[in-house]
């Protein structure tokens, strides 16, 4: 009987001999590549909010300033979306004096940058904004 359990614990050892290791090592790799995968999709997640809260408060503070001035605002768009590390595409004063923004920014991850987000909001006379 003791033989028998010997021989038993000995085939038994020879097949499952490092399988723990490989499944060890699958369940790591899969970790990391699940946890990269949820933390970019967090930083594109919080790229996209800074860019929508840098359009709302440029094109608002556009619409502001023409409404006081009466003058050209996109300079006004300008700094106020580079003060929040976002690039203008184009400013314009549409015929209703609404100012229409147009902005990027670069969506990094955890390698580098990801994508380029593109947005546009609008704002005038009653300060109401728009972002699509």
């Amino acid at each position: 009987m003791v033989f028998v359990k010997q021989l038993l614990k000995k085939l038994f050892l020879k097949k499952s001999h490092g399988s723990a290791t490989v499944l060890n090592a699958g369940i790591i790799i899969a970790t990391f590549v699940i946890f990269g995968g949820v933390l970019a999709f967090g930083m594109f997640s919080m790229a996209n909010a800074k860019l929508t809260t840098a359009l709302e408060n440029a094109s608002i503070a556009g619409a502001m300033y023409y409404k006081v001035t009466g003058w050209e605002p996109c300079e006004v768009v300008r700094s106020t979306l580079e003060a929040n590390d976002s690039q203008m595409i184009s400013c314009k004063v549409l015929e209703d004096k609404n100012v229409e923004v147009q902005a990027s920014r670069i969506a990094f991850g955890p390698d580098g940058p990801i994508t380029t987000i593109r947005k546009y909001a609008r704002a005038g006379q009653t300060l109401i904004c728009d972002i699509f």
